[in-house]
Protein backbone atom coordinates (compact mmCIF):
# COMPACT_ATOMS: atom_id res chain seq x y z
CA UNK A 1 0.00 0.00 0.00
CA UNK A 2 2.61 2.31 0.77
CA UNK A 3 3.37 2.58 -3.24
CA UNK A 4 -0.16 3.54 -3.83
CA UNK A 5 0.10 6.40 -0.94
CA UNK A 6 4.04 7.26 -2.65
CA UNK A 7 2.83 7.22 -5.72
CA UNK A 8 -0.27 9.65 -5.26
CA UNK A 9 1.94 11.91 -3.15
CA UNK A 10 4.34 11.77 -6.24
CA UNK A 11 2.04 13.11 -8.72
CA UNK A 12 0.34 15.39 -6.94
CA UNK A 13 3.94 17.34 -6.34
CA UNK A 14 4.87 16.85 -9.68
CA UNK A 15 2.32 19.85 -10.01
CA UNK A 16 4.92 23.33 -9.49
CA UNK A 17 4.53 24.69 -6.38
CA UNK A 18 1.67 22.24 -5.10
CA UNK A 19 2.73 20.95 -1.71
CA UNK A 20 1.24 17.95 1.02
CA UNK A 21 -0.85 20.48 2.16
CA UNK A 22 -2.69 21.25 -1.02
CA UNK A 23 -2.82 17.14 -2.26
CA UNK A 24 -4.68 16.85 1.48
CA UNK A 25 -7.26 19.31 0.98
CA UNK A 26 -8.19 17.85 -2.31
CA UNK A 27 -8.21 14.34 -0.97
CA UNK A 28 -10.58 15.51 1.68
CA UNK A 29 -12.97 17.49 -0.81
CA UNK A 30 -12.68 14.39 -3.10
CA UNK A 31 -13.90 11.92 -0.22
CA UNK A 32 -15.58 14.06 2.53
CA UNK A 33 -12.76 13.18 5.21
CA UNK A 34 -11.08 15.93 6.78
CA UNK A 35 -7.55 13.94 7.01
CA UNK A 36 -4.09 16.06 8.50
CA UNK A 37 -0.61 15.52 7.79
CA UNK A 38 0.07 13.28 10.87
CA UNK A 39 -2.06 10.87 9.00
CA UNK A 40 -0.60 11.17 5.79
CA UNK A 41 2.33 10.31 8.15
CA UNK A 42 1.00 7.23 9.76
CA UNK A 43 -0.16 5.72 5.99
CA UNK A 44 3.63 6.02 4.92
CA UNK A 45 4.83 4.64 8.25
CA UNK A 46 2.21 1.65 7.80
CA UNK A 47 0.90 2.48 11.26
CA UNK A 48 -2.76 3.09 9.74
CA UNK A 49 -4.68 2.43 6.61
CA UNK A 50 -6.00 5.13 4.67
CA UNK A 51 -10.48 4.66 3.92
CA UNK A 52 -11.45 2.99 1.13
CA UNK A 53 -12.48 5.87 -0.13
CA UNK A 54 -8.82 7.32 0.13
CA UNK A 55 -7.48 4.54 -1.62
CA UNK A 56 -9.93 4.77 -3.96
CA UNK A 57 -9.35 8.18 -5.24
CA UNK A 58 -5.21 7.66 -4.67
CA UNK A 59 -5.72 4.89 -6.95
CA UNK A 60 -7.36 7.21 -9.48
CA UNK A 61 -5.06 10.04 -9.57
CA UNK A 62 -2.15 7.45 -9.95
CA UNK A 63 -3.41 5.39 -12.65
CA UNK A 64 -4.50 8.30 -14.37
CA UNK A 65 -0.98 9.58 -14.32
CA UNK A 66 0.71 5.99 -15.03
CA UNK A 67 -1.82 5.91 -18.52
CA UNK A 68 -1.56 9.34 -18.99
CA UNK A 69 2.41 8.63 -19.37
CA UNK A 70 2.30 5.98 -21.45
CA UNK A 71 -0.11 7.64 -24.01
CA UNK A 72 -3.10 7.24 -23.32
CA UNK A 73 -5.06 10.39 -23.32
CA UNK A 74 -8.58 9.57 -23.91
CA UNK A 75 -10.21 8.54 -20.64
CA UNK A 76 -13.31 10.15 -18.70
CA UNK A 77 -13.30 10.07 -14.76
CA UNK A 78 -15.51 7.85 -14.97
CA UNK A 79 -13.41 5.64 -16.63
CA UNK A 80 -10.55 6.20 -14.14
CA UNK A 81 -13.08 5.49 -11.25
CA UNK A 82 -13.92 2.11 -13.10
CA UNK A 83 -10.88 1.17 -13.19
CA UNK A 84 -9.49 2.31 -9.97
CA UNK A 85 -12.61 0.53 -8.50
CA UNK A 86 -12.08 -3.50 -10.42
CA UNK A 87 -7.85 -3.07 -8.59
CA UNK A 88 -8.94 -1.95 -4.99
Amino acid sequence: MNNLIETWLAVELAVPGRTRADALIELNAECGTNYRHSELSRWMRGVRRPSEDALRYMRHVAIGKVLRDEGVTELTDEQLDRIADRMG
